[in-house]
């Protein structure tokens, strides 16, 4: 797949976030996309109101769309920077793993993939 089409797939799901599950505050998270080749195992992060996609690691539709649903969880889980001390505090009783904002990630992107994919498939049709 080539960089260009990753992108589109990238900027059509996180618009499907926006309009799936909204915003807990006034303004929205900015999506940078990296085709940094060096980075290998990270798929995506967010911080400080910005999603990062790394198209490097996220090769696949599948993975693009799963990514992009998994860290606009952790905008509305984190919208304020003083959100992202709660999710600190917690690593330090949980592994990153069993880590409660990890997990409900997790879950978003289980439960929320195929309706994301057949919305794409709808728009681009």
């Amino acid at each position: 797949m080539d960089i260009k089409t990753q992108v589109e797939i990238a900027e059509n799901a996180f618009i499907w976030c926006i309009n799936e599950f909204g915003s807990p505050i006034k303004s929205l998270p900015k999506l940078t996309v990296k085709t940094d080749k060096r980075i290998r195992k990270k798929y995506g992060q967010y911080i400080n109101k910005e999603i990062t996609i790394y198209l490097s690691t996220c090769t696949t539709k599948s993975k693009i769309v799963k990514t992009i649903i998994h860290e606009y969880t952790h905008f509305l889980q984190m919208p304020k920077s003083k959100d992202i001390k709660v999710y600190s505090k917690l690593l330090k009783t949980f592994e990153y793993d069993k880590h409660p904002f990890e997990l409900q990630a997790r879950m978003y992107e289980k439960n929320y993939y195929s309706k994301c994919i057949s919305d794409l498939e709808k728009m681009i049709n």
